[in-house]
C-alpha cells in the first residue's frame, strides 16, 4: 500500500459516521467517572433506536424506546440534558427497559444539528445514584451551557 493509499483510507476511516458514533460511545465511557455503559440513538417521530454502544449497553444494541415515555424521549422533546438518579422511583423512565438493560440512573443528553433533534447519548449505571459525584452532571466532567455551545444552544431552546 502506498502511502496516499494509507492517507486515503485513514481519512475514510475518519469520517465514516458509523466508525465516528461507535467511537464518541467508546470514548464516552472512558471519560465520563460512573459512566459504565453508553448508548447512542436515532429518533424518529415515535421513538428512540439505539443503534451505538459501548461498556456494558455494548450488547443492549438495538434497543428501542418510546418519546413519549421514557428519559431519552423526553430529552429528545425537550432539547435539554436529563438526568434520572434512581430509575426505579422516577416517573420519566421506562421502568421495563431499564430493568432490562440494568440501568440504575442515566444522563441523557439529546443531539442536535441546526434545528433538528437528530437522536440522543445515553451514559448508565447499573446502580442508582447514590453519592453526586457518580456520573452527576453537576460535576466538572459533563458540558455545561458556558463551556459548551451545543449545550448552551439546547438549554436556550428549551
Amino acid at each position: 500500500m502506498t502511502s496516499g493509499e494509507g492517507l486515503l483510507e485513514t481519512m475514510s476511516e475518519a469520517i465514516d459516521p458509523v466508525g465516528l458514533m461507535q467511537r464518541v460511545a467508546d470514548q464516552t465511557v472512558e471519560l465520563i467517572p460512573g459512566a459504565d455503559g453508553v448508548m447512542i440513538g436515532l429518533a424518529d417521530r415515535q421513538g428512540v433506536s439505539f443503534v451505538w454502544g459501548a461498556g456494558v449497553n455494548a450488547s443492549h444494541v438495538g434497543t428501542r424506546v418510546n418519546l413519549d415515555s421514557s428519559l431519552s424521549g423526553l430529552a429528545i422533546r425537550r432539547r435539554q440534558m436529563l438526568w434520572c438518579h434512581d430509575s426505579e422511583t422516577d416517573p420519566r423512565v421506562d421502568k421495563e427497559v431499564c430493568r432490562r438493560n440494568s440501568v440504575g440512573s442515566a444522563v441523557c443528553i439529546p443531539l442536535i444539528r441546526e434545528r433538528e433533534t437528530l437522536g440522543v447519548l445515553a451514559t448508565s449505571d447499573p446502580v442508582p445514584m447514590r453519592s453526586p459525584k457518580r456520573m452527576s452532571p453537576a460535576s466538572s466532567t459533563w458540558p455545561t451551557p458556558s463551556s459548551s455551545p451545543s449545550v448552551s444552544r439546547v438549554n436556550s431552546r428549551a
